[in-house]
């Protein structure tokens, strides 16, 4: 028997309320995405726990205040080792986290601007 449909669920995790805002955009435009919004790390934390395994991918702002995203990123880890993080950011990373995240993450992509 082939199991139900279910749509695919991102968290979006930024500090800025206006890039949420646009990335998130109508969830009737989603392309069978769900997308869940966190403002903060904490936040994401909380959210990705209440979900217990049904968040398919986060999209992690690096540079955040209070929790940022290498700490973030970490809890993430500690709670699930296999969840699929991109990590994005509108500043160059500093080389700690960079180099924190490159050592923990499947993959790290460096922006060439």
């Amino acid at each position: 028997m082939k199991p139900a449909y279910r749509a695919r669920t991102i968290l979006l995790v930024d500090d800025d309320e206006i890039l949420i805002e646009v990335d998130s955009g109508d969830p009737g435009d989603s392309a069978g995405y769900q997308v869940l919004t966190a403002f903060n790390g904490r936040e994401a934390i909380e959210i990705y726990e209440a979900w217990e395994g049904d968040i398919d991918l986060v999209m992690l702002d690096m540079i955040m205040p209070g929790m940022g995203g290498a700490e973030t990123f970490r809890k993430l880890r500690d709670m699930d080792p296999q969840v699929s993080v991109i990590i994005v950011s509108g500043y160059s990373l500093p080389d700690a986290v960079a180099s924190s995240s490159r050592r923990d993450a499947r993959d790290f992509c460096r922006s060439l601007s």
